[in-house]
């Protein structure tokens, strides 16, 4: 995956690590379709231009082959093609970083483990937030994942209301969850693209410690407001 730090593209190894391409049929399928998409018409010269590196030229026939599954692309192909559609289709500003949209680490609201799930639920009404990121403790150490609204409804569901309101999340891990982890300086449209499949996203810095959460009502949020 690319990061672009101004006209120079860098890449970013904590984007796939914790959001990896789906299966490459699909996604092959999807740029399939790209390709002749009134937005993003884009000839094979122009995709074999943008896979070829010094001394590694690609040409035309190459992409009609793998459009056509008569050649297996590889991963890093795929992937390519794959951030660069979604890059011209996007109606983001590419210089939007998630940092620059998620609120500061000190406003963070959390849950921990050693909660009650009343406690936690509360947290929710209060704030009009639908999940919560789950710490370890209150010194943001060690992030579970995140507890989310239907979480909560499937104790009640589970145990009864009055138990599972005195519940401890530690009991309840089971219903904590896992959710990717971008990096603060990941560019905001390719989050965007991740928020379609996942209730949130987690945000770390550069030692990868989660300094806040991304949720689909943030980027709704700025949508609103550019309008």
């Amino acid at each position: 995956m690319d990061v672009i730090r101004g006209k120079k593209a860098l890449p970013s190894k904590r984007f796939e690590e914790h959001f990896p391409l789906p299966d490459l049929d699909p996604v092959l399928e999807h740029i399939r379709w790209m390709t002749n998409l009134a937005e993003s018409r884009t000839s094979q010269t122009q995709m074999a231009e943008h896979l070829s590196q010094p001394g590694q030229p690609v040409s035309q026939s190459t992409i009609s082959r793998i459009l056509s599954s008569r050649r297996e692309a590889s991963y890093n192909e795929i992937a390519k093609l794959w951030n660069w559609f979604m890059a011209k289709q996007s109606r983001f500003d590419p210089l939007i970083r998630v940092r620059d949209l998620v609120e500061p680490p000190h406003s963070l609201i959390t849950a921990t483990l050693d909660e009650e799930l009343e406690s936690v639920a509360n947290k929710m009404l209060e704030n009009g937030f639908s999940q919560l990121p789950v710490f370890e403790n209150d010194k943001f150490e060690r992030c579970y994942g995140i507890l989310t609204d239907l979480s909560v409804l499937e104790a009640v569901k589970r145990y009864g209301s009055e138990k599972a309101r005195r519940m401890l999340i530690s009991e309840l891990q089971d219903l904590i969850i896992r959710v990717p982890r971008v990096d603060e300086e990941e560019q905001l449209w390719r989050i965007a693209y991740i928020l379609e499949f996942v209730y949130a996203t987690l945000v770390v810095d550069k030692e990868g410690t989660v300094r806040n959460i991304l949720t689909r009502n943030d980027l709704l949020k700025l949508a609103v407001l550019a309008t």
